[in-house]
């Protein structure tokens, strides 16, 4: 989807870790395609994805159906994983160059 209706947008904008617990109650998401179902996407979580260099390269998301939140341990966890995608989105730059 367009960056302008993506979830990650919040995140990229933000530059931090950005959650929204409902999405549904969100102004900017309630009317979203993938939110406005009854069955649709109500949580979503994202980290941004940093190289080295500072740039952010993208982000790492949870989306659920269920409204939730996230507490300290599954908030870090969150961090640890999107560091080890960076890691590996590096490697690969590294490799390729």
């Amino acid at each position: 989807c367009p960056r302008d209706a993506a979830f990650c947008d919040e995140t990229l904008l933000r530059g931090e870790l950005t959650v929204i617990e409902d999405l549904s109650a969100h102004p900017r998401f309630a009317s979203h395609p993938l939110v406005a179902p009854p069955d649709g996407i109500r949580f979503y979580a994202g980290q941004p994805l940093r190289g080295e260099d500072g740039q952010v390269l993208g982000t790492l998301c949870v989306l659920d159906r269920k409204p939730r939140s996230l507490d300290r341990e599954q908030r870090a966890a969150l961090e640890t994983l999107a560091g080890h995608a960076v890691a590996e989105l590096e490697l690969r730059r590294q490799s390729a160059g």
